[in-house]
């Protein structure tokens, strides 16, 4: 699996819940600068 795949699983998830009222785990911040920024979902 591409690692640009995977970011996009692991953001989308994120904003997902977060849609929810949820935060992800404090440490998630932290390992999230080793994916890099989130980019635009694609179609």
């Amino acid at each position: 699996m591409p690692i640009e795949l995977s970011a996009d699983i692991v953001f989308g998830a994120v904003g997902y819940v977060r849609s929810l009222g949820f935060e992800p785990h404090a440490d998630f911040t932290d390992d999230a600068d080793d994916w890099g920024p989130p980019q635009a979902p694609r179609s």
